[in-house]
Order: structure tokens, then sequence, then C-alpha cells
């Protein structure tokens, strides 16, 4: 994967991984692995550069129970969310930070039309 050129930014690899660059010693990876039309299995990966004993376990815990935090308000966002499946044109208004979801629309939109956009 590229390095981003500013931070904070989230990359999207299709089909199915995100990378949030939080800056250049912290890292956020996450891997939808699909388990049925209606399931989602998340794997999640804090990353970091701190090597100094002690403060490396602590930031290491700090990055999992805040990805474990924000994991558990994403879930509640997304089991509420009506259509379940989403399109492009269902009248949301998006943003720039959304720009993963509007990329993953169109490719996944692409693929079902037939034609190749990766």
């Amino acid at each position: 994967m590229q390095k981003p050129d500013r931070h904070p930014s989230l990359q999207f690899r299709f089909g199915n991984v995100w990378q949030n660059w939080i800056s250049d010693n912290l890292r956020i990876v996450v891997a939808f692995a699909p388990i049925d039309n209606e399931n989602t299995l998340m794997y999640l990966r804090y990353y970091h550069t701190v090597r100094t004993p002690g403060l490396r376990q602590l930031m290491g815990l700090v990055g999992s129970l805040g990805n474990l935090i924000i994991e558990r308000q994403d879930r509640r966002v997304v089991i509420t969310q009506r259509p379940h499946r989403p399109d492009s044109n269902i009248g949301e208004i998006l943003i720039q930070g959304d720009y993963p979801i509007i990329l993953y629309r169109e490719i996944r939109r692409a693929l079902i039309e037939g034609k190749e956009k990766l």
C-alpha cells in the first residue's frame, strides 16, 4: 500500500481492506470477511512504532481498547442502518471522509454491470 500524502487519511483496497493512517507512527487496518449475504466479520489490527518497554505494551492496550469501543459504536449504527444494502443512488449526503464508501459502491456497481473498474 502506498503511504498517504497527509494524515489522517483512510485508504480503501477493494474488496475488503481499509487502512486508517492516523500518523506516520500509528495505523489501524481493518479487513472485512463476508460470512453470508447479511453478515461480515471484521478483523482489526492496531500498529504503532513505540519501542520503549512498558510504554509499547501500554500503547498496544490503549489502541486495542479504543478499537473495541469504536467498533461497538459502529456496530450499533450498522445494525440499525436502513436500507440494509445501500446502493450509490439512495439520496445520502456523503462527505470527503466517506470517500472509501463512495469508491466501494462505484466499484461494486461497475462489477455488477460487468464493467471493470479496478
